[in-house]
C-alpha cells in the first residue's frame, strides 16, 4: 500500500502533535471550538474521499443515499460529520431536496445526474420497485448511456406514479435547480 493511501486511511485517526494540543491548550481555546475544528476537518476530508471514488465510479442508477452510503462504505469516510455540518440527519428521510442537492454538487455530481438520483430515490420510497429492476424491465428499444436511459425510465413513470409522488419529482427539479444557479 502506497505511503499515500496509507496517510489518508490513518487521517481519521490522527492525534495532533504535542506542540499543537499545547499551543491550543495555552490559546484558551474552548474545547467547543475544538470539536468543531474537529468535525470540519472530518467533514472535508470525508467530502474529499468521497468526490474521488465518485469521480472513479461515473453514474449509476441508483438512489442518492445509496450511492453516498456506497460510496462512505468504498473509501471508509465517516459520513455523519459531513452531513451534520450540512443539517442533514439521514439521507434517506431528508425531504429538503436543495440540502441533498447541494451536497450532490459538492461530491462532484453534474445537475443532471443529482436530479436523476434523487428522483430515483423519491421513487423508490414511494414503494415501487428496486430502480434497477424497474429500468431492466423498461428495456429500452435503443441502449444509451446510464444517465439517459435512467431519465427516460423516470420520465415514462411519471404518468404512473400518484400525484403526490410527481409533485416530488418537481420539487426535486427546483431543489437542483436552486442549488446549481447557485454556485453559477
Amino acid at each position: 500500500m502506497s505511503d499515500e493511501r496509507q496517510d489518508e486511511l490513518k487521517a481519521e485517526e490522527y492525534i495532533p502533535p504535542s506542540w499543537l494540543q499545547e499551543a491550543f491548550a495555552q490559546s484558551g481555546t474552548s474545547p467547543e471550538f475544538l470539536r468543531r475544528c474537529e468535525e470540519s476537518a472530518l467533514s472535508v476530508l470525508a467530502l474529499t474521499k468521497l468526490r474521488r471514488e465518485r469521480e472513479k465510479l461515473g453514474f449509476v442508477q441508483v438512489a442518492f443515499s445509496a450511492y453516498v452510503q456506497g460510496l462512505a462504505k468504498l473509501t471508509g469516510a465517516l459520513l455523519e460529520p459531513l452531513l451534520s455540518r450540512r443539517g442533514i440527519v439521514s439521507l434517506e428521510e431528508c425531504k429538503n431536496s436543495g440540502s441533498l442537492a447541494r451536497l450532490a454538487r459538492e461530491l462532484g455530481f453534474s445537475d443532471r445526474e443529482a436530479s436523476a438520483l434523487l428522483k430515483v430515490q423519491v421513487v423508490e420510497q414511494s414503494g415501487l420497485a428496486p430502480f434497477p429492476m424497474v429500468v431492466a424491465a423498461r428495456k429500452p428499444a435503443v441502449p444509451s448511456d446510464p444517465l439517459t436511459e435512467c431519465e427516460l425510465t423516470l420520465e415514462s413513470l411519471a404518468g404512473s406514479l400518484p400525484s403526490e409522488i410527481v409533485r416530488e419529482l418537481r420539487s426535486v427539479d427546483e431543489g437542483v435547480r436552486g442549488a446549481y444557479v447557485a454556485e453559477s
